[in-house]
C-alpha cells in the first residue's frame, strides 16, 4: 500500500507524457489539440509535484512540493476552460477568456505568499496541507473556472444537433466528474479519514478526454452510464440484502451461529433468487426514464398520433393534428403542411397552418428545394442551406419564405418513393435546436402523415370518381332519353305518317280495283311504292344513327368514308379523310368510340363552327391510333365548353369514351381561328373479340389514367 502511495504520482506523470505525445501525432497546429496538450502537461507537472511532496524527508521541505500542486492543478483548470471553449466552439464573450487568465495568474500568487496553504502536517497516510486563511479563496478561483468550462460544455450537449458531438462531449463530461470527485476527495483528509483519490480521478478524466478527442466511433456513453448505473445499484442491493439477512440471522442466533450458518446462506441466496429480477426490472425502468426522458415522452404522443391519424380522410382535418401534435411534443413556435397544387406544379401551404396569419407558403415548381426535398429522403435543414451548392441560386421569392416563416427544418413526406407532402417547422419557442431525439420522431410522424395524406387523397379520388360516375351515368341515361324522344319524333314526323298516308292510298286502290277503275288502282300503287321506298330510306337512316352496322361489315375506316360524304352531300362543307398508314382492324368498343368521337365532332361542326372546310387524318402514333379532326371556323373557349350541349353528351362525353378505352382527348382552339380535336387509343396487342357487346363499355368500370385537355 505504502508502494502504491509512491508510485501514482509517477505513473499520472508518464500517463499523461504518453498522451500528449498521442494527442499532438499529427496534429501540431490544431488549436484544440495543443490547449488539450497544455492541460495534460500541467496533469504531469501535478503528478510530479505530488511525487515530490509524498517523498520528501519532512513538512518543511514538502510545503515547496505543495505549493508546485496546487498551481499545476489551477493550471489545468485554466487549459481545461480554455479546451471547451475551442471544443464547443464558443465566440461569444470574448473579454471572459483574458479575464479567467488573469484570475489564474492572481491565484498563483496567493500560492506563492503561503496564505493558501501555509504548512504541511502529518497524517495517517501521509502528507497533507494545512489550510490558510485564502484556501476558500483559491479553492472557489479553481472550481469557478472549471465549471465555466463544464457549464460550457453542457450547453454544447444541449444545442448540438449531431448525435456524435453530443456522445463525444458526454465523454468529457464523464471524465471532469471523474476529476471533480478526485478532487473534493483529497480536500477532505485534514477534515475526515478518508483516503484522497485525486489522482485516481485525473487518470479517469485524462483518459475519457483522450478518447473523446482521438476516437472517432464512440460507444455511446449514455448507455454505458446507464448500464453502469443498473448493475451498481443492483450489485448494492443484492449485497444489502446478503448482509442484512446474515447479520439478522447471526444476531438472533448468536449461540448457535456456527449450526445456523449454512442456513442463514442458504436464505440469503434465496431472498436475492426472489427479489433479483423484480429490483432488476424496476431499476432499469427507472434509469431508462432518467437517461432518454424525452424519448420515453414521446412513444406515448407518438402512438396517440397514429392512432387518431389512421382513420382521417380529410386533409385539412389530418394538418390541424399534425400541426397540434408537432407543435405541443417538439414546442415549435409554428408548423405548415404543404401538399402539390392541383392546378399547377407548385407545392402549397393547406389554409389550416399558423406561419403568420393569412399569408400561405409556396415552394415553386422550379425551386431548388422542392428538387432537393423530391431526391432525397431526409431532412431539409436551414443550415444545410447555406452549405450545399445548390441553394446559391434560392430566388427572392423562396429566401422571404424562410425568413418571414423563420423555417428552421423541411420534412419531405414520401409515399412510394413520390413527394406527397412538405413538412414544415419554424423554431422552437425555447430558440433551442432540434435534437436528433426531436428529428427522430419527426422521421417516424412523417411517415405516418405520408400515409394519411396517401389515403386522404386515394379516399378523395374515390368519391371525386363515384361522383363523376354518378354524373356520367345520369348524362348517359338522359341521352338516351333524348335520343329515344329524338327517334320517336321523327319517326312519328316522317315515316308514321308516311306509312298511314300509305295504308290510305292502299284502301283508295281496293276501292278503285271494286270499281274496275284500273288505270287509277295502278297510280295509287305506284304511289304508294314511291312512299314507301322514302320511309325504309328514313327508317335505315335512323337505325345507322343508333348504330353504324357497317362498322362490322368494312371497318372503320370505310364507315368513316360513307359518313364523310353524306355530312359533305347535306351540309354543303368539303371534308377530306387521309390515312397516313394501314390500321389494323380494332375491337369493336375501339372503333365505334373512334366512329362516335368522330361523329360528334362533325356535329359540332355542323351546328356552331361555320366551317368551309373540314380534314379527317387517321394514323399511329407510339403504338397508338391516332385520330385528328380539323376545322377552320370561327372557334371556341376551352372553358365553356366542357358541359353537356343540348342534352347531348357533347365534348364531356367524347373525353369519357376515350378515358374509358385508356385514351387522351385533346382539344386546341383558338377564336376566330379554328379548332383540332386528337384522339389518341393505345392500340390492344390482343384484339378482344368480336362478339364483345359493343354498347356495353359505356357503363363498364372506367380505367382510371385520365383525360388530358390541353389549351
Amino acid at each position: 500500500m505504502r508502494d502504491l502511495y509512491f508510485t501514482l504520482p509517477l505513473l499520472v506523470f508518464f500517463f499523461a507524457g504518453l498522451l500528449i505525445l498521442l494527442v499532438l501525432r499529427g496534429k501540431t497546429r490544431s488549436p484544440l489539440h495543443r490547449m488539450f496538450s497544455f492541460m495534460l502537461l500541467g496533469m504531469a507537472l501535478w503528478g510530479l509535484t505530488i511525487f515530490g511532496m509524498r517523498v520528501s524527508a519532512s513538512p518543511d521541505s514538502a510545503i515547496a512540493w505543495e505549493k508546485g500542486a496546487l498551481i499545476a492543478i489551477m493550471s489545468v483548470s485554466l487549459f481545461f476552460y480554455h479546451f471547451t471553449r475551442l471544443f464547443t466552439q464558443r465566440t461569444g464573450k470574448r473579454f471572459l477568456l483574458p479575464l479567467v487568465y488573469l484570475a489564474s495568474l492572481a491565484n498563483a500568487g496567493l500560492v506563492a505568499s503561503g496564505l493558501v496553504v501555509p504548512e504541511m502536517q502529518t497524517e495517517w497516510y501521509g502528507y497533507a496541507p494545512r489550510f490558510g486563511p485564502l484556501f476558500i479563496t483559491y479553492l472557489s478561483l479553481v472550481y469557478t473556472v472549471t465549471f465555466l468550462g463544464i457549464w460550457n460544455l453542457i450547453k454544447y450537449y444541449r444545442n448540438s444537433p449531431s448525435q456524435a458531438a453530443r456522445n463525444r462531449t458526454l465523454y468529457v463530461l464523464l471524465g471532469t466528474a471523474c476529476s471533480l470527485l478526485g478532487g473534493v476527495s483529497d480536500t477532505l483528509p485534514p477534515l475526515m479519514v478518508i483516503y484522497p483519490i485525486g489522482i485516481g480521478g485525473n487518470l479517469f478524466f485524462a483518459f475519457f478526454t483522450t478518447i473523446a478527442i482521438l476516437k472517432h466511433n464512440l460507444l455511446d456513453a449514455q448507455t454505458m452510464i446507464k448500464k453502469g448505473f443498473v448493475y451498481s445499484v443492483v450489485s448494492g442491493a443484492i449485497l444489502g440484502v446478503y448482509i442484512a439477512v446474515l447479520f439478522s440471522v447471526n444476531l438472533l442466533f448468536q449461540n448457535s451461529a456456527s449450526a445456523l450458518s449454512w442456513s442463514g446462506n442458504l436464505a440469503a441466496v434465496l431472498t436475492v433468487a426472489i427479489l433479483l429480477k423484480p429490483i432488476l426490472d424496476r431499476v432499469q425502468s427507472v434509469a431508462d426514464s432518467w437517461f432518454w426522458r424525452r424519448r420515453y415522452e414521446y412513444l406515448p404522443a407518438l402512438e396517440g398520433f397514429s392512432h387518431e391519424t389512421k382513420d382521417i380522410t380529410d386533409l385539412r382535418h389530418l394538418s390541424t393534428v399534425l400541426k397540434q401534435f408537432v407543435t405541443t411534443s417538439l414546442g415549435a413556435e409554428a408548423t405548415h403542411l404543404l401538399v402539390p397544387s392541383p392546378n399547377s406544379s407548385q407545392f402549397i401551404s393547406l389554409p389550416d397552418g399558423d406561419f403568420g396569419g393569412s399569408r400561405s407558403f409556396r415552394l415553386r415548381a422550379k425551386s431548388p428545394i422542392l428538387a432537393w426535398l423530391r431526391s432525397h429522403d431526409d431532412i431539409l435543414r436551414r443550415e444545410d442551406l447555406r452549405i450545399f451548392p445548390m441553394f446559391l441560386s434560392l430566388s427572392a421569392h423562396d429566401q422571404s419564405q424562410l425568413e418571414h416563416f423563420r423555417v428552421q427544418l423541411l420534412i419531405p413526406l414520401k409515399h412510394r418513393e413520390k413527394l406527397s407532402g412538405i413538412l414544415i417547422l419554424a423554431r422552437k419557442r425555447s430558440e433551442e435546436p432540434y435534437s436528433e431525439e426531436d428529428l427522430g420522431l419527426l422521421r417516424a410522424v412523417a411517415h405516418q402523415t405520408a400515409l394519411g395524406l396517401a389515403n386522404a387523397r386515394l379516399f378523395a379520388s374515390v368519391v371525386s370518381q363515384r361522383t363523376r360516375l354518378q354524373h356520367l351515368l345520369e348524362r348517359v341515361i338522359r341521352a338516351q332519353e333524348d335520343e329515344r324522344k329524338r327517334l320517336s319524333m321523327e319517326l312519328h314526323d316522317a315515316p308514321v305518317q308516311w306509312l298511314t298516308s300509305a295504308v290510305y292510298r292502299l284502301e283508295a286502290c281496293l276501292e278503285f280495283f271494286r270499281r274496275a277503275q284500273y288505270q287509277k288502282a295502278w297510280e295509287e300503287l305506284e304511289d304508294v311504292q314511291g312512299v314507301l321506298d322514302k320511309t325504309l330510306a328514313e327508317l335505315r337512316h335512323a337505325t345507322a344513327a343508333l348504330h353504324p352496322p357497317e362498322l362490322e361489315k368494312v371497318g372503320l375506316v370505310k364507315a368513316l368514308i360513307r359518313h364523310v360524304n353524306g355530312f359533305e352531300r347535306d351540309t354543303g362543307i368539303l371534308c377530306q379523310v387521309e390515312e397516313s398508314e394501314t390500321i389494323p382492324r380494332l375491337s369493336p368498343p375501339e372503333e365505334l368510340a373512334v366512329y362516335r368521337v368522330i361523329q360528334e365532332s362533325l356535329s359540332n361542326i355542323r351546328k356552331h363552327s361555320q366551317a368551309t372546310e373540314v380534314k379527317i387524318k387517321l394514323g399511329q402514333q407510339d403504338g397508338a391510333l391516332r385520330a385528328v379532326v380539323w376545322d377552320n371556323g370561327i372557334g371556341f373557349e376551352i372553358e365553356d365548353s366542357h358541359r353537356a350541349e343540348d342534352g347531348h353528351l357533347g365534348l364531356v362525353g367524347m373525353e369519357e369514351r376515350a378515358r374509358m378505352l385508356g385514351g387522351t382527348l385533346t382539344i386546341n382552339s383558338i377564336p376566330e381561328v379554328g379548332t383540332q380535336i386528337t384522339l389518341l387509343i393505345p392500340l390492344s396487342e390482343t384484339p378482344r373479340p368480336v362478339s364483345q357487346p359493343i354498347e356495353s363499355d359505356l357503363g363498364s368500370e372506367p380505367d382510371h389514367r385520365g383525360v388530358k385537355v390541353a389549351i
